[in-house]
């Protein structure tokens, strides 16, 4: 984005725009183990996906909340753009708290 370009509009949240590399992007799996490392949604059929918050690009309402990732790929949830972006923070935070000391 330019510096002399206006904000984004309020429906629309940037996240950052590179991935750990490796990363994959978004795939459907019904398993808990993605939990700890990615956020779950649910796709507009009902059909539960899992997201790597990290490849996050955009995330719009209109109406529906439509999230492209960094490499141009487009998802379609039926969660909120707050839900999302409130799972995403919580991701987030999870990996700066590192490890889990036992």
């Amino acid at each position: 984005m330019s510096p002399t370009a206006g904000p984004l509009p309020d429906e629309v949240v940037r996240a950052p725009t590179s991935a750990p590399r490796g990363a994959s992007s978004a795939r459907d799996c019904g398993r808990s183990s993605w939990s700890g490392t990615m956020i779950r949604l649910t796709r507009l059929s009902h059909r539960p996906l899992v997201v790597n918050a990290d490849l996050i690009a955009f995330v719009e309402s209109n109406p529906d909340t439509l999230i492209t990732l960094v490499n141009g790929e487009h998802v379609h949830v039926r969660e909120s753009v707050d839900e999302v972006v409130d799972q995403t923070v919580a991701y987030r935070r999870k990996v700066a708290a590192g490890p889990v000391k036992e």
